[in-house]
């Protein structure tokens, strides 16, 4: 019979033994012992030989526990950020836009832990993460790491300092472009964007040189960061990074790609929309209505109407770098017709002719262009070319209107015009 013992014994490790009594039994008093030992719980066998499990009562909570509570109210977001990340424009004083707020709070007891958890608000669920070095930002050039003399062995990368920049500007086709330019046998670069004059994360002159690959023979190495152009501090940061690496300024070529800016904006917004759906936020309004204040004018004071105010930040980086040292795109004929720009920034960048028009192939069923050399076409990701919403006949005029002097004063500073008054496809 059941022995009544095993139910009711108090407590209930010390006569496991009494019911342990075949070869079964024993393996499951082992198990038993383990689970009391690190599982709180306990498992005694009927007669039958089916389990009974019992549960013993939980141990105190320690006293340097994290103490959790979610409330829905007083919405705010615990990260403390404000705009989207990757829309660095601390430097240029550019405002981000509203503040992206979650859909509940996290109120946490930092005791022991710190900040080591994260919130997701549509999940509910609490990661733990671990613990990162930050770098501090700070908008001088003095305490930029760049300026620090733990730059050791820059000689040994000193020949890796790009002579090619993409400074700018974003949405209008960079990556693209940059990829193309790659392809070219005189040109050689990272596979990700550096932003090591606007952001400062990386460590030093040293570390970033290191990330270059070695310069193909009678060429040199290219750099993408399209958020340079939004300060002339960058500017400033690369002319001194160049003297130290022992390049001569004058030597180097910046390429800036331009875009029709009301297209390129509702690009940018996408983007934004993009980064707010991954990163679990909330819905952004409308373009329409995120774009233009209550009385029907443009909020200058968003990033995407900022970075399409193209001469404003054009002349800041004139004032450091010579016109000559300066190559344009026409981001919108580069869609249609990339060979002819290809070939104009070959000539602007002093190349040997390499691009033909077999290099380029047009995808019916994307409806852009991919390059092509000795291997299969490359195409651009998903994320490229995605379909942009309905803009209102009536936003569309009033941003048009707003960027119109902004456009006359590129045309006069490049010397070249662009068709953006007429063709306002998206």
């Amino acid at each position: 019979m059941h022995n009544q013992s095993c139910k009711t014994m108090e407590p209930p490790s010390l006569h496991l033994l009494s019911c342990c009594k075949t070869r079964r039994g024993i393996l499951a008093c082992l198990l038993t012992l383990l689970l009391t030992l690190f599982g709180g719980c306990f498992v005694l066998l009927r007669e039958d030989g089916t389990a009974m499990k019992y549960v013993m009562k939980p141990p105190e909570e320690p006293r340097d526990a994290l103490k959790l509570s979610i409330s829905t109210e007083n919405i705010t977001d615990t990260d403390g950020s404000n705009g989207v990340t990757g829309y660095n424009t601390t430097d240029a004083g550019i405002d981000t836009g509203p503040s992206l707020s979650s859909t509940a709070s996290l109120h946490v007891d930092y005791d022991r832990y710190g900040d080591q958890f994260e919130y997701f608000p549509p999940r509910g669920r609490v990661r733990r993460k671990k613990k990162r070095k930050h770098t501090h930002h700070s908008p001088t050039l003095v305490d930029h790491p760049w300026t620090s003399p733990k730059n050791d062995n820059i000689s040994m990368y000193a020949h890796r300092f790009p002579h090619y920049f993409i400074i700018g500007f974003a949405k209008t086709g960079t990556k693209a472009l940059y990829e193309l330019l790659k392809m070219h046998p005189q040109l050689d670069g990272p596979r990700r964007e550096m932003r090591y004059f606007s952001s400062g994360q990386i460590q030093n002159l040293t570390s970033y040189l290191s990330r270059f690959p070695p310069p193909p023979a009678q060429g040199y190495t290219i750099e993408k960061s399209p958020d340079y152009i939004l300060s002339p501090l960058p500017a400033v940061r690369l002319k001194k990074a160049a003297i130290e690496s022992g390049v001569e300024t004058s030597s180097l070529k910046f390429i800036v790609m331009f875009r029709n800016p009301v297209v390129r904006s509702v690009s940018d917004y996408l983007e934004m929309v993009s980064w707010s759906y991954m990163n679990r936020k909330p819905a952004l309004p409308p373009f329409d209505m995120m774009v233009l204040s209550p009385d029907s004018r443009v909020d200058d004071s968003l990033n995407i109407i900022n970075s399409s105010c193209y001469s404003y930040h054009l002349k800041q980086w004139f004032n450091i770098f010579g016109k000559d040292q300066f190559c344009f795109v026409n981001g919108d004929q580069f869609i249609t017709d990339p060979y002819t720009e290809a070939k104009a920034l070959e000539e602007c960048l002093h190349l040997n002719s390499f691009f033909t028009k077999k290099n380029f192939v047009f995808n019916k069923k994307r409806k852009f262009y991919c390059f092509k050399t000795s291997n299969a076409p490359m195409c651009m990701s998903g994320a490229k070319g995605r379909k942009h919403p309905f803009v209102s006949e009536e936003v569309v005029t009033t941003l048009k209107d707003y960027f119109r002097a902004y456009n006359e004063e590129l045309y006069s500073l490049i010397s070249r015009s662009f068709d953006w008054e007429s063709s306002m496809k998206s």
